[in-house]
């Protein structure tokens, strides 16, 4: 059996870019639990916003005023890890070390064939990494 990494995918859904930065810090606050959310315009990717970044720039003595009508292109990060369900997971783990470290702590865009499924996580790419780990002890167990 092969491990994908589609089910690192929390599906929550994605906001436009033009959603204001209010809207998104709304987002966070009724949902405790959500680390991230993906900023995806006509199902492609096109940032992520973390939710300790982005309320701790809105903490700041300013930070509502300043940013609350911006759309939240000016605070999402732009650049974001983004994988295919595809990508196989020594792939996508190598990617986090050599590439973006900072997708453990602020998650990751997965996509099938370019288009947003959802965002994963240090604990469910923990989780995916663990069964594969047993599939592989077992694979040598049979060999």
């Amino acid at each position: 059996m092969k491990t994908s990494l589609e089910t690192l995918a929390d599906r929550h859904p994605p906001k436009s870019p033009r959603a204001s930065c209010a809207e998104i810090y709304r987002l966070f606050e009724a949902d405790r639990d959500l680390l991230s959310v993906a900023i995806v315009d006509e199902n492609k990717p096109v940032g992520l916003v973390n939710r300790h970044d982005f309320i701790l720039s809105m903490a700041h003595q300013c930070g509502r005023a300043l940013y609350d009508r911006q759309p939240i292109t000016s605070m999402m990060d732009a650049g974001p890890l983004v994988v295919d369900t595809c990508t196989p997971l020594e792939t996508l783990n190598r990617l986090i070390v050599d590439e973006k470290p900072s997708a453990l702590l602020k998650g990751f865009i997965i996509t099938r064939n370019d288009a947003y499924l959802g965002i994963g996580t240090s604990l469910a790419l923990l989780q995916l990494t663990n069964i594969h780990m047993q599939e592989r002890a077992r694979e040598l167990d049979d060999a």
